[in-house]
């Protein structure tokens, strides 16, 4: 993400940088994490190459333009995944970008609700989830 970010900002503001050996860079990164990174048989992003566990933190996957938010690599939790509260609001915000308005909808009020609760009782949001 980091060399995506640098093309986007040197493009952006104009500033300098070795484009072209950057963009080269970012396609491998892409097309190997692509290969290496994807756990065939759960058709999803690994934690680490050569390992089989999911993350909840591959929801960032679409936030960030690695993939489109339809590509099924991109999609779903493993079991158990999402209760902290950033993954959750990750979630609301990859069921919004697949048309699943009603899921994230549903998810946000329970949110909303949770984060109310724990303010109530004088949590910050942070140690709600």
């Amino acid at each position: 993400m980091a060399v995506d970010r640098s093309i986007e900002a040197a493009e952006r503001f104009n500033l300098p940088g070795p484009l072209p050996a950057w963009r080269l860079l970012r396609r491998h990164i892409h097309e190997t994490v692509c290969a290496e990174g994807i756990e065939v048989a759960r058709s999803g992003f690994v934690q680490s190459f050569g390992e089989t566990a999911l993350d909840a933190s591959l929801l960032q996957i679409p936030l960030v333009g690695f993939l489109p938010a339809d590509d099924p690599t991109a999609d779903g939790l493993p079991p158990g995944e999402g209760a902290f509260l950033a993954c959750s609001c990750w979630l609301v915000e990859v069921y919004v970008m697949q048309g699943w308005l009603d899921e994230a909808g549903a998810l946000f009020a329970r949110l909303a609700a949770l984060i109310a609760a724990a303010a109530r009782l004088g949590f910050p949001a942070s140690v709600a989830g």
